[in-house]
């Protein structure tokens, strides 16, 4: 098992405005943090690979594929490779 402090990575990426870091790799797999701090939208392109996304702080909007969301603290929401997303802090 590999523990990783995810709480530790958002408010580091937070205190510097926001940005995305790493906390694990393995095979097929990578999980990081993506720090953004509202009203700073999300500028990522679709990816290659499914993404889970999970408010961690605040709460904000979630577009995939044109579908436009409210976005909770807590609430997980994913996408599938290629799909176009789009996301927004609404509240920190």
């Amino acid at each position: 098992m590999h523990a990783f402090g995810i709480a530790e990575v958002k408010d580091r990426l937070v205190a510097a405005g926001g940005g995305y870091e790493i906390v694990h790799e393995s095979p097929g797999q990578e999980f990081g943090v993506y720090a953004l701090v509202a009203p700073e939208p999300d500028h990522q392109q679709p990816h290659a690979d499914d993404e889970v996304y999970v408010v961690l702080e605040g709460s904000g909007m979630l577009e995939v594929e044109g579908n436009r969301s409210r976005w909770p603290k807590g609430r997980p929401s994913s996408s599938r490779p290629g799909q176009s997303t789009a996301s927004a802090p609404t509240s920190s």
